[in-house]
C-alpha cells in the first residue's frame, strides 16, 4: 500500500530538517517531488540486503573506507589530546644532488646563449648609434667645408 500523502509529508519535514543523506535521495523540494519516487539506479544494492562475503572486493572495500577514516580520524584526535599531532607541515626536504644529464648541459647552453644574444643586441643597438652619429657628423662637416669652399671663392672673385 502507497504512503499517504500526510505521512510523505512528514517525512519530508523531517528530512528538510535532517542532514542530506545520498541513500536516501534527494530532498524534497516542492509538493509534486512528494508523490514521485526518487529514481532508483538499476544495479544498486541495499547493504543491508545482501550479506558481506558475497559482496565483491572493491565494494566490500567501499564499504570499510568510512570505518577507517572515521579510526584514522579518531587516532588523529587522541594524537592531538596528547600534543603530538602537529597542525604545521613538516618542512620540505632537500633533493639529493644528481649528476649533470645531456639535457641539463643543453639547458644551461640555451640560457648562455640567450644572454649573450641579449648582449650582442644591445651591442649592434649602440654600434649602430654611434655609426648614424658618425655619419651625421660628417655630412655636417662636409656641408660646412662645401659652404666655406664657396665663401672663399666668391671672396677671391671680389
Amino acid at each position: 500500500m502507497p504512503p499517504t500523502p500526510q505521512t510523505v509529508q512528514l517525512t519530508g519535514q523531517k528530512q528538510s530538517q535532517q542532514q542530506y543523506d545520498p541513500s536516501k535521495g534527494p530532498p524534497v523540494q516542492n509538493a509534486a517531488s512528494l508523490h514521485t519516487p526518487p529514481p532508483q539506479l538499476p544495479g544498486r544494492l541495499q547493504p543491508a540486503n545482501v550479506p558481506m562475503t558475497s559482496l565483491p572486493a572493491a565494494l566490500q572495500l567501499s564499504q570499510q573506507q568510512p570505518q577507517v577514516e572515521n579510526q584514522i580520524h579518531q587516532r588523529i584526535a587522541e594524537l592531538r589530546k596528547e600534543g603530538l599531532w602537529s597542525l604545521r607541515r613538516l618542512p620540505k626536504l632537500q633533493e639529493a644532488p644528481r649528476p649533470k644529464s645531456h639535457w641539463d648541459y643543453l639547458l644551461e647552453e640555451m640560457q648562455w646563449m640567450a644572454t649573450d644574444f641579449a648582449q650582442e643586441r644591445k651591442w649592434k643597438m649602440a654600434t649602430a648609434k654611434k655609426v648614424l652619429e658618425k655619419h651625421f657628423f660628417d655630412s655636417e662637416q662636409s656641408a660646412l667645408v662645401s659652404l666655406s669652399w664657396v665663401a672663399k671663392l666668391l671672396k677671391c672673385s671680389f
